[in-house]
């Protein structure tokens, strides 16, 4: 296991400044099965505070504590628009530049001659879409970026019509997002993990916040999980690396916050202070790579297809909290909840102890309005749906025929007919119910 000097220079607790209420919350959605475990992270003037519960992996998992690595998703994106703002710093880049000077070669798509600049794809209001339409997630949904490369991307950028003029409207963006670190890393002559660690890692000690994991590292890491079951890592191409390729641990991610805020003799520099300034405000408030939640809080948030993450900074307490999770079950109210404690923490909803054997009665193909919709699976004594063209995702039990889904607002209840046998689902999502009627093979 690496070493990490830092802590030779700055304490650390355990499990100060998480109150009893707040450590069982977190030991209820892990006892509960919503996720192997959950790593807690707060940086403040008394130092660093730690509470991590639960596994690697739900069957044999070694307990997790705070060098364990996760994926951090779009947290990338605060990364990735900090190396903008060092460039800035620098004098070798402008907010304000048009990405077609970095990009001299290709056809940039343009809104009646108004230009896509670095500041539109840091605060994703560039009119590029949240992901290119050449990226094929259905070929490989479990890892949909792996075959992404620059070719897709100067194809897609060659061909796009953008819908409405740069600056003008807010619309979350990966591409943006991961066009931004190809430039970033073209224009620096070496690899977007490389020109991380040059700019900030080095600086903070950060060796296991990586695109690439040594073999070393893999063994540090928390393994992924979407309903219950393992799943795996997600690879980038550096075409999209800049919008959620990285992984990372506690400790280096509070690393990070650190240089955020005024602690232990740090200052943020020019860069930071840029990052976290007001850059658009379209609906949305954002800096570069950091959104707005209320004055004095920033934040951003990251889901893989088997993590979910939240990192934020309290500009007025002068506090950074982390949450990296090794599961879909959302971890954000949990952040918001450290960095301002009126916002409420979500109760899980209880999964109901059912016969397995029950699930046998609902496995079949259902349709709605004679087009196929969904397909029910079993396995291992779990329960799947699965609608077309996507991947399957674990359903849970709340009574023997009502089942949900982790952190969304869906359910399924399973109708029988009267003669007992299931015919139908009634498909319920955020208060609009669908019925799916049950194919006879």
């Amino acid at each position: 296991m690496l070493v990490i000097t830092f802590f030779l220079f700055f304490p650390f607790s355990i499990t100060a400044q998480f109150s009893e209420q707040f450590k069982i919350s977190i030991q209820e959605r892990v006892d509960l099965e919503y996720t192997p475990s959950i790593a807690v992270g707060v940086i403040d003037s008394n130092g660093m505070h730690f509470y991590n519960y639960g596994k690697t992996k739900n069957e044999n998992g070694k307990s997790v504590d705070e060098q364990t690595i996760y994926e951090i998703g779009s947290i990338s994106k605060v990364f990735t628009s900090f190396l903008l703002a060092k460039m800035v710093e620098e004098g070798k880049m402008s907010l304000d530049d048009p990405i077609d000077k970095y990009l001299p070669d290709l056809e940039i798509p343009n809104y009646e001659g108004t230009k896509i600049t670095l500041k539109h794809l840091a605060t994703h209001n560039s009119g590029l879409p949240r992901l290119p339409q050449n990226l094929n997630i259905g070929e490989n949904p479990e890892d949909p970026y792996a075959k992404y490369d620059d070719n897709m991307l100067v194809d897609f950028l060659e061909s796009y019509k953008l819908p409405f003029e740069p600056g003008t409207k807010y619309q979350y963006s990966n591409l943006g997002a991961g066009l931004l670190g190809y430039i970033l890393a073209k224009e620096n002559k070496m690899t977007l993990e490389d020109l991380f660690y040059e700019k900030i890692g080095k600086k903070i000690k950060a060796e296991n916040t990586k695109i690439n994991l040594t073999k070393e590292q893999k063994e540090q890491l928390g393994f992924g999980h979407a309903g219950g079951d393992i799943v795996p890592n997600w690879n980038f191409r550096d075409a999209l690396e800049g919008g959620g390729a990285f992984k990372s641990n506690i400790v280096e991610m509070l690393s990070f916050m650190k240089t955020q805020l005024y602690l232990e003799g740090n200052k943020p520099s020019y860069s930071v202070k840029l990052t976290h300034k007001l850059q658009a405000e379209i609906g949305t408030k954002i800096g570069l790579g950091w959104h707005f939640y209320k004055k004095n809080i920033r934040w951003h948030n990251g889901g893989t297809g088997g993590y979910r993450s939240f990192c934020g900074i309290d500009l007025e307490k002068n506090r950074g909290v982390v949450i990296l999770a090794n599961s879909t079950y959302s971890v954000d109210d949990l952040g918001l909840h450290l960095l301002d404690d009126s916002e409420e923490i979500l109760k899980p909803k209880a999964i109901a102890k059912v016969n397995s054997k029950i699930y046998k009665d609902y496995v079949g193909k259902y349709i709605v309005g004679g087009i196929m919709a969904m397909n029910v699976t079993t396995k291992n004594g779990k329960l799947y749906f699965q609608l077309f063209g996507q991947p399957a995702y674990r359903i849970y039990p709340e009574s023997k025929t009502l089942y949900f889904m982790l952190g969304l607002d869906v359910e399924f209840e399973f109708v029988r007919d009267e003669n007992g046998e299931v015919n139908s689902i009634i498909f319920e999502q955020n208060s609009y119910k669908q019925m799916a009627k049950r194919v006879k093979e």
